[in-house]
């Protein structure tokens, strides 16, 4: 089924159909997209065991200082502010991108990091029951 040019799911065949869901969060600073990272993770959390948090915002990070990019696997709710997670995240891998603005940092390595980060991301998913 098609709705305006967009593809959903079914039509996209069985391997996206039965894959986990996954949601992209992007946009404009002071948006709310930590806000909605926060509250979308703690409702799957409510019906399942892990979310896995692939946090490529090097300038403003959910789990980790500036300047870092993450793979973390939650187990728990996020409930405090940002800074509070920090001490008790337990990152799968993360990357150091040498710089809070990615901009400043060399764009090459940055987007190694990011592929390496995605392929841990499917490993991931593929080990989880």
């Amino acid at each position: 089924t098609t709705n305006r040019g967009n593809v959903h799911a079914e039509d996209a065949g069985s391997d996206v159909a039965s894959a986990p869901p996954r949601i992209l969060l992007c946009g404009a600073k002071g948006t709310g997209k930590s806000t909605l990272l926060r509250y979308a993770a703690n409702a799957l959390l409510g019906v399942v065991p892990s979310v896995a948090l692939l946090d490529l915002d090097a300038g403003q990070p959910e789990l980790s200082p500036p300047g870092l990019l993450s793979l973390t696997l939650l187990t728990a709710p996020l409930l405090a502010p940002p800074a509070d997670h920090v001490p008790h995240a337990k990152h799968e891998l993360a990357y150091w991108t040498g710089d809070a603005d990615a901009s400043r940092s060399d764009p090459e390595a940055h987007l190694r990091c990011v592929r390496h980060l995605v392929s841990a991301y499917r490993a991931l998913l593929r080990a989880l029951p």
